[in-house]
Formats: C-alpha cells, sequence, structure tokens
C-alpha cells in the first residue's frame, strides 16, 4: 500500500467510526468540551508509530519550537501534563544551581497563592517544603487582588504561585504593577496558565509576564495532546534545569557549557550517566507531540469558538423572558485583558446559594455537563486541613470569603472548542432557565 493509501484508508475509517459514534446517544446534550482531534491528529500519530519512535525525540523538539514561536518565548519543556509541568517549575525554582541573580527557594519559603486554584497548583509547593500562603480572590473577576498580596506578604514571602483562572487574567489590577510589586520584593513569580492558553494581558500572551509560566493539554483544555504540558522559562540555566528534572536528573540534555561545567566536576563519572539534580521521568511521547503539532493548526479557531459562544450565552441568557438577574457572569475587568475562556463560569446570586444543588442536578439531568470553578475555596479541601504546613489557614476558611462565594455559589458549563450554533445555544439557554 503506497503512503498516499494508507492515509486514505484511515481518512475512510475515520468518518466510518464518526457515523457509528453519532448514531449512538450522546452522553451529554452539551458537553464541557467537544472531540477536537479528527483524521489529521490520527494520521500523524500513526505516521509516528510507524517511523518506529516512541519515546521524546524529534517530534517534541519541533512541538516546542512551534510552541515558543506562537507565545513569543524562547526557552519551552514539553512534558506529560500540566500538573507536572507545574511539578518542573517548583523543582527548578528549588535548585541551588539557579543563577545568583535569580535565587532558589528553601524549605520554609513562603508562597502566595490564590485560594482559587487546582490542587496540583498547590501540592509541588508542599512536597518541597514551602509554605502556601492562600490569598482570597474577587468572586466577579476569579482573581486575586494587589492588596490581598501585599496584605499576605511578610519577610518570609518569596514568591507567588498566580493561577489565571478559567482565561481570565490572574490579578485585578493587571500583570504590570503585579510584576513591579513583585520585583520589589525580590519574588519568584510562577504563572500557572493551564486554563489560559492565549489569553493575553496588553497584548502578551498569559504565562510569559514570570520566570514560569506553565500549560495544559488534557483532553478539555484549549490545545489537546490527550495528556501533556509545557514549561517556559526565561533563561538558559532554567530551562537546562527543567529539561534535567523531566528526565531523572540527567544532564545529557544540558547545553553545551553547562554540561561541560557538571562533567568536570565529576571525572570519575561516565558523564553519560551523570545524574547531577533530583529528577523525575516526566517526560511525554513522540505521539503526543505528533498530536499537538496538528492542534497548533487549528489552535486559532478553536479558541474563537469558545469565545463566541462564551459571549452568547451571556447575551442569550440576559434576554431571556424568565432571566431576572439570577446570576453573576465574570467578565474581563480591563480593555487590556483579553481572555480565551476556558468555560462559562456562572455564580448563582447569594439568594439562590441553597438551591445550588438541585439547579446543577437540573443541569445534569438534562444533559448539560457542569463542574465547580477549579476546586472552589482550596482551604476547605481535606488534603489541604490535614496538612501541617496549611492547617493554620485551613481551621478558618470562611475568611477567605470571596472564595467561599465562589466555593458555594459557582459553577461552569462548557465553551466548546466547535462552535454550536444559535438554535443549540437557545436550547441550552432554555434548560438552565427552565428551573427559575
Amino acid at each position: 500500500m503506497s503512503q498516499s493509501n494508507w492515509k486514505e484508508a484511515v481518512e475512510e475509517e475515520w468518518k466510518r467510526r464518526e457515523k457509528l459514534r453519532n448514531e449512538q446517544p450522546a452522553p451529554w446534550e452539551f458537553p464541557l468540551n467537544q472531540q477536537t482531534y479528527d483524521s489529521q491528529e490520527i494520521i500523524a500519530m500513526i505516521d509516528c508509530l510507524i517511523d518506529g519512535r516512541l519515546s521524546m525525540a524529534n517530534r517534541v523538539d519541533q512541538f516546542e519550537k512551534v510552541f515558543g514561536e506562537k507565545v513569543g518565548e524562547k526557552f519551552t519543556v514539553y512534558c506529560n501534563s500540566g500538573s507536572s509541568a507545574n511539578l518542573l517549575a517548583v523543582a527548578c525554582a528549588c535548585c541551588a544551581e539557579r543563577t545568583e541573580k535569580n535565587g532558589y527557594l528553601k524549605p520554609g519559603d513562603e508562597v502566595i497563592v490564590p485560594a482559587l486554584c487546582w490542587s496540583t497548583s498547590v501540592f509541588p509547593l508542599l512536597q518541597y517544603g514551602l509554605k502556601p500562603v492562600f490569598v482570597d480572590v474577587n468572586p466577579l473577576t476569579l482573581n486575586t487582588t494587589l492588596e490581598n498580596i501585599k496584605k499576605a506578604t511578610t519577610p518570609k514571602t518569596r514568591a507567588i504561585f498566580m493561577v489565571h483562572v478559567m482565561g481570565n487574567v490572574g490579578c485585578d489590577e493587571g500583570m504590570e504593577e503585579l510584576l513591579k510589586y513583585a520585583k520589589t520584593q525580590n519574588w519568584i513569580v510562577f504563572e500557572d496558565t493551564c486554563e489560559s492558553f492565549l489569553s493575553r494581558w496588553d497584548g502578551k500572551v498569559l504565562g510569559g509576564f514570570g520566570d514560569f509560566g506553565m500549560y495544559s493539554f488534557y483532553f478539555s483544555h484549549h490545545l489537546c495532546t490527550g495528556e501533556g504540558g509545557m514549561v517556559i522559562c526565561k533563561n538558559q540555566r532554567d530551562h537546562d534545569l527543567l529539561r534535567s528534572i523531566r528526565a531523572h536528573g540527567w544532564t545529557r540534555l544540558h547545553s553545551k557549557d553547562f554540561k561541560k561545567e557538571e562533567e568536570k566536576n565529576y571525572p570519575d563519572i561516565d558523564n553519560r550517566f551523570l545524574f547531577a539534580h533530583m529528577g523525575y521521568n516526566l517526560r511525554p511521547m513522540e505521539i503526543q507531540a505528533a498530536m499537538g503539532l496538528e492542534q497548533m493548526k487549528k489552535i486559532d479557531e478553536m479558541n474563537a469558538c469558545r469565545v463566541k459562544s462564551y459571549y452568547l450565552f451571556i447575551e442569550k441568557i440576559k434576554k431571556h423572558p424568565k432571566y431576572a438577574d439570577q446570576f453573576d457572569f465574570i467578565t474581563k475587568f480591563s480593555d487590556k485583558c483579553e481572555p480565551i475562556w476556558f468555560g462559562l463560569p456562572c455564580l448563582l446570586k447569594e439568594k439562590f446559594q441553597s438551591k445550588r444543588n438541585e439547579f446543577l442536578e437540573h443541569l445534569t439531568k438534562h444533559k448539560i455537563e457542569n463542574r465547580p470553578v477549579l476546586t472552589g475555596n482550596f482551604c476547605r479541601q481535606p488534603a489541604i486541613k490535614k496538612h501541617p504546613l496549611c492547617k493554620e489557614q485551613a481551621e478558618h476558611p470562611e475568611k477567605l470569603s470571596g472564595a467561599d462565594r465562589v466555593h458555594f455559589c459557582g459553577f461552569y458549563i462548557g465553551t466548546c472548542s466547535v462552535f454550536v450554533d444559535e438554535t443549540g445555544i437557545d436550547k441550552i439557554v432554555n434548560i438552565i432557565m427552565d428551573f427559575f
């Protein structure tokens, strides 16, 4: 069979299976996200397998390069998940081999984290003996504020772990003011951008403001490689360390000068198997990168669908005959902010708080997939209540009143990467409003 013939066969089989899938009852009338890959990604992954290469190689390098060009950053490290990206960044920031100018984190250092976050925005900090200090958020933007950050600052604060929630920019005052303050404190700045790929502040892509930016390519996220994540950083030394930590602490992928420096210090060790850092196996596979390269060709179109459906949902809910100000919607807070919305986050008005679970059951019953906004107030999670470094804050989660508002009143539904026509959106809006 010729090369073109096997690709045509894959195309035909994809169409056949797609038809069969469409004939089956869908588990959701409106899922959080629709399938975004098609026969082109399948062909690219099969091509990779036929080449005989599974483990990380040229396609990973190519995907890192294409991704870097898209976000405007030179130093990129692809890994096996967004959670691993967070772990990699924290592990790198704790390396004493970081440059003296950038410094490094040590056990006992405090790191400011918004209380509205994901579990793996916090767990890597705890794994390295760092103390998360949770700050409240503005429930109407899902962002923390500079005032909250300043109140939480102590002489032990050495970093901030920003979380850009649902596509929005993570600080109400914007990235310039946040970075200005962080610089006066000599902090390391992390940006968890797993839900905000290609969202921008003042034209610049989120993730590129701090020392480390982390992204996720899970199935429901803006760009999909099945599982996968990316870390971007600002200098060659961090890039070397990230790549080493990703692969067992190996020096194999260090840049020439750093590699030479390490090998000189340990002449009695075979330099092909020199392990200079604490590391993991967080490497991606070539087929994931092959998928990512195809997805990158579609990302602008998919993101445009997310944004369009987000604003159309809000418009149609507000125009619905039954609408009587039942919801607070999350919107951008500045013209400098260009969110690529991850979902449609909403807050039920507080008078409906007692009916939130009933409302979400109504959505589920009518096959509208829904979720809490991230984890709600993370200080209410049992893993935090059990941890000695978090015990004090976890005893009084109600002090984080903005995060609590999101916890008890918040939810989100999808803004699909494949556009749903207005008839479909009208149907979903009618189901939402039928509850009231």
